[in-house]
């Protein structure tokens, strides 16, 4: 087990240094989609999801909606991600369209464990660039992530409740304003998965996309999607 843990260690700390492989931030923009840093299962899962986010900028608060599409894949304790996002604000700033791959190393837990933990990293970039109104120039800002994430699947006759949680660290390549590179983030939700296949999901975030140092946003999304075993 202390090599286990050692090896999905050292496979996170190599993820993470990938992240630092990119352009410079312009971190003003959010996806509007919680990260589910939820240890990826083995099999195939599919699914859908509706994102709403919140963020303060200045004494006025922005809205934003997101419509995503993801597929997970798990073999033995590594579990790979992709996530395609479109986050349309309130305001007059732009939509965004971003792509999210997720890297996970289960370092506890299995088939028949309930308790699983999985280190996981992640990386966030948008498709194409944005346009930035305070230097009067385009960027494509990025964001990497790497974290913990923890399950408890409660078996029941029809169907099992899945619980997660999943503290992690974002990098900023540049932090625009002032304060660190790194911030703290969790989220958490619930995945209800049914013995046909179908999954029901809920998540939360509480920092969601690429935001200054003064702005905290809050995100939920919702989602349905289907498991291959």
């Amino acid at each position: 087990m202390l090599r286990r843990t050692r090896r999905g260690m050292g496979a996170a700390l190599v993820a993470l240094g990938a992240l630092g492989i990119g352009a410079d931030g312009l971190a003003a923009q959010t996806t509007g989609l919680p990260l589910r840093m939820m240890p990826i299962r083995t099999g195939v899962e599919l699914a859908g999801d509706l994102g709403l986010a919140r963020l303060t900028e200045g004494t006025e608060e922005q809205k934003v909606t997101a419509f995503a599409g993801s597929a997970f894949a798990g073999i033995g304790p590594v579990g790979i991600g992709a996530t395609l996002v479109r986050a349309t604000r309130s305001d007059d700033g732009p939509d965004v369209t971003a792509f999210t791959g997720m890297f996970g190393v289960r370092v506890l837990g299995g088939p028949l464990v309930p308790l699983s933990i999985t280190w996981q990293g992640a990386v966030t970039v948008p498709l194409g660039t944005i346009d930035s109104v305070a230097s009067g120039s385009s960027d494509r800002p990025w964001r990497g992530s790497l974290g913990l994430g923890a399950a408890l699947t409660i078996p029941f006759p029809v169907l099992a409740i899945t619980p997660w949680v999943g503290p992690r660290v974002d990098y900023f390549r540049r932090q625009p304003i002032s304060g660190s590179r790194a911030k703290g983030a969790v989220a958490a939700g619930v995945d209800l998965g049914f013995l046909n296949g179908l999954v029901l999901r809920a998540a939360y975030d509480s920092r969601v996309g690429w935001e200054p140092a003064d702005q905290a946003p809050a995100g939920v999304s919702f989602g349905v999607g289907y498991r291959f075993r």
